[in-house]
């Protein structure tokens, strides 16, 4: 991580430091290795210190220091008292060994208008070492968004004030999977084998560390707790779930003529005792206009107890421009124990870009923090993958901080088998910043390339480069990240790093901008379509089309402008493909695009008007 520096993450990283201070002021406390809750609702104790009342094989100060939490009668979700967490004030619950089976553990928790919170739950804390297995960390209402941190990736979440809300973790130390739920939603899944900050830990809880801290800087804290509950839930008959689940794309914005067929994947885990038979899955994809898709991958005759099985789409999808959800359902011939993890909705951001100069994207155009460096000669860069042939006309980046006057410059790198960058292609001309922006404010920046760049068909990475020492920083996003997609390079680029090994899962705003994307003429079976052929191109009206089929199917071709306004429409009807003929005279010079419309299958190649 040395030589990175991310806006939101330096107040995180500041409360664990504190933490291994504290490692040597306590040292000599000892540790109750048997000591458990299994329910608490603080209805016991008296209002003031719980330094001395609380069962010390219950509960203890973070390292065996005072804690300073009070039990309160402020808030309560049952009876009339709670535990009242403020600004630094740190203590442990013992849960206990938990490492086989399935646990449940819940609390309710409140936070009042103007404060956040924070708690994490620990593999294996003792008095003198914490061993961090996920946090979440609370905002107060201005921005009304939390984060779950598992394996050095953050998941954001909506969160609620000025009223009770539950907090529920499913910890399945057999299928080493751990499920957060707020307030009754799944917000996140991961392996509990995995330690926060990212890497392998151990597959066991025995902690719960409620510390008064907040989100955002300048945020307080102060939060009150009620209801803990630690429960054994013992193993189901039937339980399929699906443990991991993908998006579709990896892009949230595609040029016109980079579209592709999409196949839809799960993975279903089978937790329950017996093995489940018949499985399948159904993928169906909606829009503001209804379900646009649907299809049910092929049945799996069994899948035994705790085995995991793939399952993929037996059709491919083409999005267009616009927001989708993607549903995610399992079935299985036999009674589900547990049908609530048997459905997933995952939302897609996706656009078509039809503008000339038109961007690819891995992010979503949220930029509400950024990742940047202060070290001459660092790198950030992502993967971009090109179906045809095209033209380069800059990368297009923007800034939510850092110092007016630094130089920035772009490359384009090409990409070893592992995807890893490799050599400069080519690179822009430096661009000054004059404005760096703000948190929230990015300002966009345009590296031009001093000629259009060609690249062949194939897998690149578009990178930006720090010239100078000062910390700029590039804007990222949260809630989208393609893992083994994104670089970082400390030394000029002479070695690489995934940027969720450096404990950072973002996405860059760095984008691709191109200016022309080459007819391709398929050669290879693609979908539906064995060939493909578009001639000539550049014309000057009339052109051809040669289609071969892989079997009779329903062919329409439409035609838009570079506006994205449909020009012209072709119906040909059941076919298993031909030579046709369009005319495109009548319009004015300039690129079009054609859609191949074969059922459910959509191609897309452009078409040049020269007259």
């Amino acid at each position: 991580m040395s030589g990175f520096i991310r806006e939101k993450s330096i107040q995180l990283q500041k409360l664990k430091y504190m933490r291994r201070l504290l490692l040597l002021c306590f040292m000599c406390i000892p540790f109750f290795l048997n000591a458990q809750i299994t329910s608490e609702d603080f209805e016991s104790y008296n209002v003031g210190s719980f330094d001395s009342q609380w069962d010390p094989a219950e509960w203890v100060g973070w390292f065996g220091g005072p804690s300073n939490v009070v039990i309160s009668d402020d808030y309560a979700n049952s009876g009339s008292k709670s535990m009242q967490i403020e600004q630094d004030d740190d203590i442990v619950a013992y849960t206990g060994a938990l490492n086989s089976g399935t646990y449940e553990i819940t609390f309710m928790q409140y936070i009042p208008s103007g404060n956040g919170a924070y708690v994490n739950f620990q593999h294996n804390y003792s008095n003198t070492e914490g061993d961090w297995a996920f946090e979440v960390y609370f905002s107060d209402e201005v921005t009304g968004q939390a984060i779950i941190i598992t394996d050095a990736v953050q998941t954001p979440f909506p969160i609620v004030h000025d009223s009770w809300a539950e907090t529920r973790v499913v910890a399945n130390f057999n299928a080493m999977t751990g499920e957060y739920y707020y307030n009754g939603t799944l917000v996140h899944t991961w392996a509990l084998n995995t330690n926060a900050s990212g890497g392998p830990g151990l597959n066991r809880l025995n902690a719960i560390n409620f510390f008064g801290a907040c989100l955002d800087a300048g945020c307080t804290s102060l939060a009150y707790y009620d209801d803990i509950n630690v429960n054994f839930i013992p193993p189901p008959d039937y339980d399929l779930v699906l443990a991991e689940y993908a998006p579709p794309t990896e892009y949230t914005r595609v040029p016109v003529g980079l579209e592709k067929p999409l196949n839809l994947t799960a993975n279903v885990s089978n937790l329950g005792v017996n093995d489940a038979s018949n499985v399948s899955v159904t993928f169906t994809v909606s829009n503001a206009s209804g379900v646009v898709f649907t299809d049910t991958s092929p049945v799996v005759g069994n899948i035994a107890s705790g085995a995991v099985q793939a399952f993929t789409s037996t059709n491919s999808f083409t999005p267009t421009t616009g927001a989708y959800t993607v549903e995610y359902s399992v079935t299985l011939d036999e009674s589900d124990d547990n049908t609530a993890n048997n459905t997933v909705s995952v939302p897609i951001i996706y656009s078509v870009d039809d503008d000339l100069d038109y961007e690819y994207a891995r992010d979503d155009g949220n930029y509400v923090d950024g990742l940047g460096t202060n070290n001459q000669g660092n790198i950030l860069g992502h993967n971009y993958d090109f179906a045809v042939s095209v033209g380069v006309a800059s990368i297009n980046t923007s800034s939510i901080g850092g110092a007016a006057g630094e130089t920035i410059v772009g490359h384009i790198l090409s990409v070893n088998a592992d995807g890893s960058p490799n050599a400069v292609i080519a690179s822009t001309d430096p661009v000054t910043i004059d404005t760096p922006g703000a948190s929230g404010s990015p300002v966009d920046y345009t590296l031009s390339f001093p000629v259009t760049v060609d690249l062949d068909a194939g897998e690149y990475v578009f990178g930006v480069e720090q010239v100078g020492n000062t910390n700029l920083l590039v804007s990222t996003t949260d809630n989208i990240f393609t893992p083994g997609k994104t670089w970082a390079s400390l030394d000029n680029g002479m070695n690489w790093d995934k940027l969720e090994d450096l404990g950072f899962a973002l996405a860059l705003h760095i984008r691709p901008a191109l200016n022309r994307v080459d007819v391709i003429n398929i050669e290879e079976p693609v979908g539906f379509v064995d060939a493909l052929s578009i001639f000539p191109n550049p014309t000057s009206g009339l052109f051809a089309f040669d289609i071969t089929l892989v079997e009779t199917k329903n062919l329409t071709v439409e035609v838009y402008n570079a506006q994205g306004q449909l020009i012209t429409t072709e119906r040909i009807g059941n076919t298993q493909g031909g030579e046709f003929t369009m005319d495109l005279s009548a319009v004015s010079p300039g690129m079009y695009f054609a859609k191949f419309l074969i059922d459910e299958q959509v191609l897309t190649q452009p078409i040049v008007i020269q007259k």
